[in-house]
């Protein structure tokens, strides 16, 4: 079992990280919480039946002080980087919040410090865990659309996700966090669809802007993205339409269509040969990926494997996104080389 301390205790950490860690006891024992809010410590320890001896408000003084195996970090963008350094300096391996560093050079900075300790760096892809996105990977794997040839994600919504009121909630509002719905939220489809895909990522071109909300960074972005085997990934995604979109999600391939859509929990399947649609059922789809990735962590520890989603990967997902930021301010597509998930790990 793993012993394990928790870096900020916000609202991801209550609604997605908490409940996970509940149903997972038998692999992981939290023993220790830290965040500079009092009230949110003790929210988080009395869901977790942590006493108050071992409720910190600072992650270096519960680094000093407890024995952990690894490190649980749920803080702003801004803040993975330090802690995770910091951990790793106290030889515990660390899972973070998505996105690995706001940008390559914090990322590379993680990156040194887990491997100058010998310690392991896991990063919450959990998009990749829920269960609509099993169905599709499932799908796309077994050859009912063919080669997939292009894939396309709208997610439009009114805004941007708050924080609790203890600590800064608007921070996504501002540059700290490295960008806007792009890196928030777009994030997730990139590794989706480079997953959905199979090739290596080629180029990147894309347009961002801020045109509805009264902040610093992007509420709207459009991004391209290109395959080594020539096909293509068009992705929008904002924080500026109110009334949301139609949330569309949808893979081409040479034998079929799968499409989801906002007012469906299922996917549609089409297949050339039948020339019929059909809607494979998807048990528990709301569920979010945490206890799913969870496990998948717990497992690689406890077989010694390689991690699902590790640092590199984790560092790859932010490649894609921090060129697509560099050809918006450009006006440029970009060349990259960018291997899809569990491909050429080292």
């Amino acid at each position: 079992m793993l012993k394990l301390g928790l870096i900020g205790c916000g609202r991801i950490m209550e609604n997605g990280h908490v409940p996970a860690l509940k149903k997972l006891g038998k692999n992981y024992q939290v023993v220790a919480v830290s965040d500079p809010s009092e009230e949110r410590t003790k929210a988080i320890g009395d869901a977790l039946g942590i006493d108050a001896g071992h409720r910190y408000s600072g992650y270096q003084e519960m680094l000093d002080k407890e024995s952990l195996d690894i490190v649980d970090i749920a803080t702003p963008h801004f803040l993975h980087k330090d802690p995770a350094v910091a951990a790793a300096g106290a030889k515990a391996h660390v899972i973070t919040e998505k996105p690995v560093a706001r940008n390559l050079a914090e990322a590379d900075e993680m990156l040194a410090a887990c491997s100058e300790n010998g310690v392991r760096l896991a990063v919450l892809h959990n998009y990749r865990y829920q269960p609509l996105m099993r169905k599709l990977f499932e799908l796309v794997q077994s050859g009912a659309v063919g080669e997939p040839f292009m894939s396309r994600l709208e997610g439009m919504g009114g805004g941007y996700y708050k924080g609790t009121d203890q600590y800064d909630p608007t921070w996504r509002a501002d540059a700290r966090g490295g960008g806007g719905c792009l890196i928030d939220n777009g994030y997730h489809f990139v590794y989706i669809f480079r997953e959905v895909m199979g090739s290596a990522m080629t180029s990147v071109y894309a347009r961002t802007g801020t045109y509805a909300l009264p902040i610093e960074v992007e509420d709207l972005a459009a991004v391209l993205y290109g395959y080594e085997n020539g096909g293509m990934f068009s992705l929008q995604t904002g924080w500026c339409v109110k009334g949301g979109g139609q949330r569309v999600m949808e893979v081409y391939g040479t034998e079929g269509v799968i499409s989801f859509s906002r007012f469906e929990q299922s996917p549609a399947l089409y297949q050339n040969s039948t020339g019929e649609w059909t809607f494979p059922e998807v048990p528990e789809a709301r569920q979010s990926g945490f206890e799913g990735i969870f496990a998948d962590i717990a497992d690689a520890f406890e077989r010694d494997r390689e991690l699902t989603v590790d640092g590199l990967e984790a560092r790859r997902n932010l490649e894609a996104i921090e060129t697509a930021y560099n050809s918006g301010r450009t006006g440029q597509a970009i060349k990259v080389n960018i291997s899809p998930p569990g491909h050429n790990r080292h």
